[in-house]
């Protein structure tokens, strides 16, 4: 479940250091929410939040069951972060 402040019900948090090309440094915060029904109640949806002091962005992955909609969610967080560290110049570590 997604609410203004963010991820609720977080079933895995991963923090990154992200390093800009102008050697600043911020934290990013990547979660993921647990998988619920869809308001159809016939989908699962997860939700996944990546986070930093200066950006946040909040989506919802869609699948036939939770486990799909988790699995499309991992995924997706890649691509996510590899759109991320290109927009803002700069690269992602665990």
């Amino acid at each position: 479940m997604v609410s203004d402040k963010g991820i609720e019900d977080a079933i895995a948090t991963r923090e990154l250091s992200f390093k800009k090309d102008d050697g600043s440094e911020e934290t990013v915060v990547v979660r993921i929410g647990k998988p619920v029904r869809n308001k159809n109640g016939e989908d699962w949806e997860c939700a996944y939040e990546i986070a930093s002091d200066m950006n946040r962005t909040t989506h919802e992955m869609m699948g036939i069951d939770s486990i799909q909609a988790l699995f499309l969610t991992s995924g997706v967080i890649d691509v996510a972060l590899n759109h991320w560290e290109k927009n803002t110049k700069g690269s992602s570590t665990f």
